[in-house]
């Protein structure tokens, strides 16, 4: 994106939450572009479509939802950073989605100042786990569960 105009998809199944989402991002990022998508199918046509400097992404949306889709997007749009948002909690998916390709997890529940830190943190070139989670790793108590040997459509 040129240096003056920022360009925001957000992949999120329900309306209700992409609104408020974009009003957030509005009031937050002035002159900013937000685009949506309710589907997997709408969210690969937009981001063909043009270069993305954030992706908000949902892990349950209609189509190719979850870790698999965002492994794909990743693939796809290796430059775009992606940050998931989801209803889903940190210990059972904050990792796995790094690995699969984001550059950020969050929780649905999370602080509008979290969300602020995580959203400029991604799109400034780095990565974004909550503190708890980071302090987690950093510890070695967020340890592999039994269930990361599974592949991620058998944990999904």
């Amino acid at each position: 994106m040129g240096a003056d105009t920022t360009a925001i998809l957000i992949i999120e199944a329900h309306a209700v939450v992409r609104r408020g989402l974009r009003q957030f991002v509005v009031e937050e990022l002035r002159g900013v572009i937000v685009e949506e998508a309710q589907n997997a199918a709408a969210a690969l046509v937009q981001l063909a479509s043009r270069e993305f400097d954030l992706v908000f992404l949902d892990l349950s949306v209609p189509g190719k939802a979850g870790l698999e889709f965002l492994s794909e997007l990743h693939s796809a749009f290796p430059k775009t950073p992606i940050l998931v948002l989801s209803m889903h909690s940190e210990e059972e998916f904050a990792v796995r989605s790094l690995r699969a390709g984001a550059a950020g997890y969050l929780h649905k529940g999370s602080s509008r100042q979290e969300l602020v830190r995580a959203m400029h943190r991604v799109m400034g070139g780095g990565r974004y786990l909550s503190e708890a989670m980071a302090e987690q790793i950093a510890a070695g108590t967020a340890l592999p569960a039994p269930e990361d040997r599974l592949s991620n459509p058998e944990y999904e």
